[in-house]
């Protein structure tokens, strides 16, 4: 049986992370919040995967988060990111420009947040993204009026983190004072602060209603995601764990760039040039410092093949009719893997991306092929 499923009511998220962010704000400030929540996220379908041939009566569950407003999953925390800036004083409307830097879809939720909380005047958001990004979202980001800065071909994942704290640095020299202090200074709103991956927790508390209403009295035994800025398998895994102790939480990583399993042992993995076309599934050349990954959360780390990726996207746009991104197939592939070594698991594999928006200029990737990786 296939399902598709969206929680109604409520549907503006009422976690007690969100109300102790909200709390600190004026009443009239708080609902200007509450509305752009209510507007940008949740409510999107969780689909049980019906037709792939899962071994040993598993069941995978894909929770569509490319159905947010903006297309991105990251809708559910800038919010919250900029309600608790605001709260701390660090910007003022109207006045504090802010800029992120991204690997595409942050930078979307990122402006359209900016713009609908008054922080596009008198000067338009900024972001900093790869050159490779993808057609359709560097078209939603102009649409939205953004600034933006690009990261010339060739470079990492650390150069968009480098060159946004060149940005910063500059501005600083510019300006003077400090932040909370110059309401002038360029405030830098990124999902990489620490507590942000919080604002993920009304995502697992939406599935686990969701799968209740679907199969009544069950839970998810574990829950396989990507790591890029690490926010959302923090945040997610964090708030799923307390909803079952046993679950599991599995970071699926590209067999190539394994960030996260190098990352626990005390490494950091780095290259010249991207070796895959999975930009911004994973953040080699950035230390843990700089993401918002929770490692010690993580049970176990898997990896895929784009090839097998590949397969596993034409499958499920073929039987399931349903428009998944490569990340979203990589972290299916690892689900269908996981179906052969465990038996009668409810599985949830968050979508991402759907296959439009994950088609980025692949020839880079190709044409700059692989260099040895060194560990650091």
């Amino acid at each position: 049986m296939r399902y598709d499923v969206s929680v109604q009511e409520p549907r503006f998220d009422r976690t007690d992370y969100t109300q102790a962010v909200l709390g600190q704000l004026p009443a009239a400030r708080r609902a200007v919040y509450e509305a752009l929540i209510a507007k940008v996220s949740g409510n999107t379908p969780l689909i049980e995967v019906a037709n792939l041939d899962l071994a040993n009566e598993n069941r995978v569950f894909l929770k569509l988060e490319y159905h947010n407003i903006g297309g991105v999953h990251h809708s559910r925390i800038y919010p919250l990111i900029f309600a608790r800036a605001e709260a701390h004083g660090l910007i003022v409307p109207g006045v504090t420009p802010v800029i992120e830097a991204s690997a595409g879809g942050a930078a979307i939720a990122f402006a359209t947040c900016a713009n609908a909380l008054g922080y596009s005047k008198p000067h338009p958001p900024q972001v900093v993204v790869p050159s490779y990004l993808a057609a359709s979202r560097l078209e939603k980001i102009r649409q939205l009026g953004a600034h933006i800065h690009f990261v010339p071909p060739g470079e990492g994942n650390d150069s968009t983190v480098h060159r946004l704290e060149k940005i910063l640095a500059a501005d600083k020299a510019a300006k003077g004072g400090k932040i909370g202090t110059n309401p002038h200074r360029l405030f830098c709103c990124t999902k990489t602060q620490k507590g942000t991956e919080n604002g993920y927790a009304s995502l697992a508390d939406e599935c686990a209603a969701q799968l209740t209403r679907m199969v009544p009295g069950a839970r998810f035994d574990s829950f396989i995601g990507c790591i890029g800025s690490g926010s959302s398998i923090s945040g997610v895994g964090r708030r799923m764990k307390a909803l079952n102790p046993d679950l599991q939480v599995v970071a699926a990583e590209h067999e190539l760039t394994p960030v996260a399993r190098s990352l626990r042992a005390g490494r950091q993995l780095n290259f010249e040039r991207y070796p895959h076309p999975f930009h911004g599934a994973s953040h080699w050349g950035v230390s843990a410092d700089k993401l918002n990954v929770d490692l010690s959360l993580i049970d176990a780390f898997e990896c895929f093949e784009t090839d097998t990726a590949r397969k596993v996207q034409a499958r499920v746009n073929r039987d399931e009719k349903l428009s998944v991104g490569l990340t979203t197939s990589g972290a299916l592939s690892v689900a269908l893997r996981m179906a052969e070594q465990v038996s009668q698991d409810n599985m949830l594999v968050i979508a991402y991306d759907s296959e439009r928006q994950s088609q980025v200029d692949e020839s880079f990737s190709a044409d700059n092929g692989i260099l040895v990786a060194e560990a650091q």
